[in-house]
């Protein structure tokens, strides 16, 4: 099995290569990757430098992933016709 700092070197390439009008379908599946990885970081890593840089490599696979999301719920809004209410005055 690839080591933790692959995996999260993989996700964050992964997450870096998405461009500008990345789908909410790629960004979820990269989600829940994190997610794994996060728990397997909590779960068998102990304290000490490697988890430090570990947590450092996490908390950018989250910022990288939060930047994805508002691109990709902005490319959905645009596609979104706002309704008009007609009202009788």
């Amino acid at each position: 099995m690839r080591s933790l700092e692959d995996r999260f070197g993989d996700v964050i390439e992964q997450l870096e290569g998405l461009g500008e009008r990345p789908t909410l379908a790629q960004v979820d599946e990269l989600h829940h990757m994190i997610d794994d990885l996060d728990y397997e970081l909590q779960t068998t890593t102990g304290l000490g430098a490697r988890r430090y840089e570990l947590t450092k490599r996490s908390r950018h696979s989250h910022a990288l992933l939060g930047e994805a999301r508002n691109r990709a719920l902005d490319i959905t809004d645009e596609w979104e016709v706002p309704q008009t209410i007609d009202r009788p005055y």
